[in-house]
C-alpha cells in the first residue's frame, strides 16, 4: 500500500478513534486530550494485515447514456437502454421510423436526440 493510501485510511480512522465517545466511560476519561497518533497507526496497521486495500476506480462515469425509444402507440412506448452511442443509433438505424435516438447524463432527464443530417 502506497505512504498516500495509508495516509487515507489514517484519516478515516481518526474520525472514529479521536472520538471519545465511542469508548467506554471508563476509557473516556483516559483518552481526553491524548495524542490519538499512535492509537490510529496501530489501528492502521491491524487493518491493512488483514487484507485492506483501497477499492480500485473503474474509471470516470461516462457523460452520457444512450438509448433508443420506440412509439407503439399514444400513450405507450419502448425504450432500451444501450451499452454506447454506436450502439444506439444502429439500433435506431435499423428500427421503425418512430423509433428516437435518446440520451441522458446519468442523473438527468432522457433528451431526444435529432437525426444527423448529411
Amino acid at each position: 500500500m502506497s505512504d498516500s493510501e495509508r495516509e487515507t485510511l489514517q484519516g478515516a480512522l481518526t474520525n472514529v478513534l479521536s472520538n471519545a465517545s465511542n469508548y467506554p466511560e471508563n476509557v473516556q476519561s483516559r483518552l481526553l486530550g491524548q495524542d490519538m497518533g499512535p492509537l490510529n497507526a496501530k489501528v492502521a496497521d491491524a487493518v491493512l494485515a488483514l487484507g485492506f486495500r483501497l477499492p480500485v476506480s473503474a474509471g470516470a462515469e461516462p457523460e452520457w447514456e444512450y438509448g433508443t425509444k420506440y412509439q407503439i402507440d399514444d400513450k405507450h412506448h419502448e425504450f432500451t437502454l444501450a451499452h454506447s452511442e454506436t450502439q444506439a443509433r444502429k439500433w435506431a438505424s435499423q428500427s421503425p421510423t418512430d423509433t428516437w435516438l435518446h440520451r441522458r447524463n446519468p442523473a438527468g432527464a432522457w433528451i431526444k436526440v435529432e437525426p444527423e443530417t448529411n
